[in-house]
This record gives structure tokens, C-alpha cells and sequence, in this order.
């Protein structure tokens, strides 16, 4: 089974979704999205550029988590917003 996306809604009332590993576990977290359409668009992105590593940067977070956000371009779409990476 490979990994599949998951829209919530956090208690502020604002939507994330997270990419969950075929194991269950979260390996990404988006930023959150006033509206649950424009979470499914920041899914859309993420399925489109995930396969081109050279549009994300990969970094470290204080303490050694690591990191990953969109690599800026000259047009860039609300659905298009930096991606955190969560360690599995």
C-alpha cells in the first residue's frame, strides 16, 4: 500500500493535511489553510512536484529534525506554500 494524504481540521478551525507512510506514520504536515479546498490544493501540489527533488530544499531544525519547504519560483500558487517534514 503506498502512502496516502489526510485533510483535518485543527481546533482553530483551520485545515492541514498530513502524508501518512503505508506503516501509518505521519512523514509530512502541511502549514494550515482557512479553507478545507485550498488544503486539497496544497495535496494537488505536493503530488505534482514531489517527484522533482530539485523543487524542495531539505534542512535541519534546531535539534536535528529535519525539514523540508517548496524552493520559491517566479509563479507561485496559495496551494504551492512551504511543507514541513515530521521525523517518522
Amino acid at each position: 500500500m503506498a502512502g496516502m494524504f489526510e485533510v483535518k481540521k485543527a481546533s482553530d478551525g483551520q485545515f492541514y493535511f498530513n502524508l501518512k507512510a503505508s506503516n501509518g506514520k505521519v512523514v509530512l504536515t502541511s502549514e494550515r489553510y482557512t479553507d478545507k479546498r485550498s488544503a486539497q490544493k496544497g495535496i494537488e501540489s505536493v503530488r505534482k512536484n514531489a517527484a522533482n527533488s530539485a523543487r524542495f530544499e531539505r534542512k535541519q531544525r534546531t535539534g536535528g529534525q529535519p525539514s523540508s519547504s517548496r524552493r520559491p519560483t517566479a509563479k507561485r500558487s496559495a496551494a504551492a506554500r512551504p511543507i514541513v517534514a515530521r521525523p517518522a
